[in-house]
């Protein structure tokens, strides 16, 4: 019986907008996403996604009351027709549900603008960079609170002289390689 490697892990991304981080783990080789899904139809990540010969869904709304909902129970079901083990949020601005964490437990990771668990949240590197304080990226697992689950990389950046733009070009440099390292290391028994 052969060993598992990173490539045998099944992976599905879910977005919100450009796609960036997601089109540096489509050119990975040694990565096997199988699946993106993204909150809004418009977003350019899915154009990058299905010219890479993946498929594609935006994920539907809720019937409830609750207009702005996104069908989580679909996409758990749409995930797991798909046999996905593990899931990276890049650039999906929603939180996540705790009942479909529950069901991922272990298997939902998201790339952060922030040396967490400072700055958590929305508009992260920006807060970061207004205080003068460190900024860099993190890879972390997600749990129910925001931002706060285990952290499997991070990396800092220099923001001597650098106006915020070009803080903003450096750690978006440091989440496309970690997202890809983080992915292309991953093993089943981790």
């Amino acid at each position: 019986m052969r060993a598992r490697t990173s490539r045998d892990t099944r992976w599905a991304v879910l977005i919100s907008g450009r796609g960036s981080n997601l089109a540096s783990l489509l050119e990975a080789p040694e990565v096997d996403v199988r699946y993106v899904l993204s909150s809004n139809a418009d977003a350019l990540g899915l154009a990058k996604a299905r010219r890479a010969g993946v498929p594609t869904d935006v994920i539907p709304r809720t019937t409830s009351t609750q207009a702005k909902s996104l069908d989580w129970e679909w996409v758990d079901q749409a995930l797991r027709a798909r046999a996905i083990e593990q899931i990276f949020l890049l650039g999906f601005m929603r939180i996540v549900p705790a009942s479909f964490l529950a069901r991922w437990r272990g298997r939902v990771f998201n790339v952060h603008p922030s040396l967490l668990p400072r700055y958590p949240g929305l508009r992260a590197l920006e807060r970061a960079y207004a205080d003068g304080a460190a900024c860099g990226m993190s890879v972390h697992e997600v749990i129910e609170e925001v931002d706060a689950g285990r952290i499997l990389r991070q990396r800092s950046v220099g923001i001597d002289n650098a106006n915020l733009a070009r803080v903003e070009f450096l750690v978006h440099l440091d989440e496309a390689r970690s997202v890809r390292e983080v992915a292309a290391r991953w093993r089943a028994d981790l």
